[in-house]
């Protein structure tokens, strides 16, 4: 993965014979354990209960089931601009009734009348009284939330409210002078949870006939119908999304034969290194994230298919008495070739392509920013490598949810007369390094914008 990039200065140091700088200032924990990011998003909106809306007498219907609506709105640092909505299905109960006739003691909308007909011969359910809203609410709240899971996203990204329980607060709980329901469950990210979450919902005002816009007077008097109440108070939503503080491990392989003083011939005008990195921790991933970077191969100055003095050994090769250059006109992979174009090549590949991995279970996109050198004596140890860092991305490069830091660093190595030593061999006027060892302090960060 270091293809030209790891020696623009420390190549030439080595091969100058001159002891090499300090390198790239960055991050130096591998592997660490990251804190989460937090959000608290503030809810404020209207629930909507069945026309007429709840009373002390209710109302009657001829359906099974009536419905409540919410529509919820999120607010604050990271939280969605777009509404949650709920909808909280809720059985009508029958009314006791013998021969068309209401029993005694029946909540007030059974003994409606018409025409001097008991109503109940047409309609013969009862819904939304206030005794029925106090014995089924926190039932009927968890059903409907568990059936069809409220969305958001937060900061970006998507997330699903998988309840597992549903809670009704009375005054003098988390809703101050307020009631309402607490619901907490994992927020999920597909299939994958990410975070526990907590949804608090205070019901503070209301409106409707004889209402006083207090929620709680008006559910416990006898004359307020009411049509809608009000969420705010300490309405809120808080969950979280896992950051991640990844040890790297893996392998860079350079074009065939490798890395030499020498250098290889090709009639190709570009060749690819290619990686695979498995960053592994808490919230990492475990899969490899693998990179390409194509460099442009390099034509052997030659003069009538003769090279120049002072060319790369591999431009002076010969077969059966004619310089192979007639047919491989290019020289790639000498240390010297590492002394330019390597940013630029890094650069270019992960724009081309950005690398991805998962946080926690979310999908991401890690966006390039800036890369730099890591030398010896920087935050790679006695190893080189590379220090990268940039944005992280849910789903499109646009949508930045975070950002991230990146070490690579090539500690061993592989390939003919090779040491062990990357470094070491990189200068060696013999080895020839097919493929380098990433490891070490390498490690890969990530945080979500808070």
């Amino acid at each position: 993965m270091i293809k030209k990039l790891l020696m623009a200065v420390a190549g030439i140091a080595m091969l100058m014979g001159t002891a090499l700088a300090v390198g790239v200032v960055g991050p130096s924990v591998a592997g660490a354990a990251t804190p989460p990011t937090n959000y608290n998003c503030a809810i404020g909106g209207t629930v909507t209960f069945k026309s007429p809306g709840i009373s002390a007498g209710g109302a009657l219907t001829a359906a099974t089931s009536v419905t409540t609506k919410t529509t919820a709105a999120l607010t604050g640092s990271g939280c969605s601009t777009l509404p949650i909505k709920i909808t909280v299905a809720s059985a009508t109960t029958p009314c006791p009734q013998t021969n068309g006739v209401p029993k005694a003691g029946d909540p007030a909308a059974c003994m409606a009348q018409k025409n001097g007909v008991y109503a109940i011969s047409t309609k013969p359910n009862y819904y939304n009284t206030s005794a029925q809203y106090a014995t089924n609410g926190v039932s009927d709240l968890q059903a409907a939330l568990q059936a069809k899971p409220p969305k958001t996203t937060v900061d970006g990204v998507a997330v699903t409210l998988a309840t597992s329980a549903a809670a009704q607060v009375l005054p003098g709980g988390s809703c101050g002078t307020a009631a309402g329901f607490r619901a907490t469950g994992q927020a999920m990210s597909g299939t994958t949870p990410v975070s526990n979450f907590t949804l608090l919902a205070c019901l503070t005002g209301d409106s409707g006939p004889n209402t006083t816009g207090n929620f709680i007077t008006d559910i416990s008097g006898s004359t307020a119908t009411i049509a809608t109440a009000t969420l705010g108070g300490s309405s809120s939503l808080a969950l979280s999304l896992p950051n991640m503080g990844c040890a790297v491990a893996g392998a860079v392989t350079f074009k065939s034969p490798g890395l030499s003083a020498a250098g290889s011939l090709t009639s190709a005008t570009s060749v690819t290194t290619k990686s695979a990195t498995t960053p592994t921790g808490t919230n990492c991933s475990g899969l490899p994230i693998k990179v390409t970077i194509p460099s442009a191969t390099t034509p052997c100055p030659q003069t009538n298919g003769v090279p120049n003095s002072g060319d790369p050994a591999a431009c002076m090769a010969q077969k059966n008495g004619v310089y192979a250059i007639t047919t491989k006109p290019n020289y790639y992979d000498t240390d010297g070739s590492f002394a330019t174009g390597g940013l630029s090549d890094l650069q270019a590949a992960l724009q081309a392509k950005p690398l991805k991995t998962t946080v926690g279970g979310i999908p991401v996109l890690l966006t390039y920013g800036a890369a730099a050198q890591v030398l010896p004596g920087g935050v790679c140890g006695s190893a080189v490598g590379f220090h990268l860092t940039g944005n992280v991305s849910y789903k499109t490069a646009s949508n930045v949810v975070g950002t991230y830091t990146d070490n690579a660093c090539i500690s061993g190595d592989t390939g003919p007369n090779t040491t062990g030593n990357f470094v070491t061999d990189l200068g060696s006027s013999t080895a020839i390094i097919a493929s380098g060892t990433i490891g070490g302090a390498s490690l890969l960060n990530v945080t979500f914008n808070p």
